[in-house]
């Protein structure tokens, strides 16, 4: 019995995951050909006048209402003037470049943070000194300064927290 369990989890598992992965390319597939449509200032009826069928049909398959074919997909394509292709990627491959990419814009983040931090420190320690005059416009400026030096330091941690691999 406790097998049997074991394996309604692990179809059940499977089964979600086709289905993640099912609902994400139509999902993709359709953004692109709406991007399309829209780039090329190109209507649904439009479309639907292409490929010989209505309007909402057009409609049905962007919003990703019907379960179309590959045929399906690449006449729409076409109709908009992209051309179809089809990757398929190594599941463990595409984990190690996504990993890879987000390091990547991870570094690139905080160098630039950095910089920044680096230019807020300076105009921070020239605008304490000015503070020290007393000049109240200057001290609302340190303020001010002081909040978006807290909030750039704030921005760094979260970006270190969603990005780290």
């Amino acid at each position: 019995m406790k097998t049997t369990g074991y394996l309604r989890k692990k179809l059940k598992s499977f089964a979600a995951r086709v289905l993640f992965e099912q609902e994400g390319v139509v999902l993709e597939f359709t953004e692109q050909i709406v991007e399309a449509m829209e780039r090329k200032e190109m209507t649904r009826a439009q479309i639907a006048e292409r490929l010989g069928v209505s309007r909402a049909h057009v409609t049905q398959i962007l919003r990703g209402d019907n379960n179309f074919t590959f045929q399906t997909a690449v006449s729409l394509a076409v109709a908009v003037g992209l051309r179809f292709k089809v990757l398929l990627e190594d599941e463990e491959e595409n984990s190690l470049r996504e990993q890879a990419e987000a390091a990547a814009r991870l570094q690139a983040l905080t160098e630039m943070l950095d910089a920044q931090w680096a230019q807020f420190d300076a105009i921070r320690e020239g605008l304490d000194e000015w503070a020290l005059v007393g000049d109240e416009s200057l001290t609302e400026s340190v303020i001010r300064l002081r909040q978006a030096y807290e909030r750039l330091a704030w921005e760094k941690t979260r970006a270190h927290v969603e990005l780290a691999p």
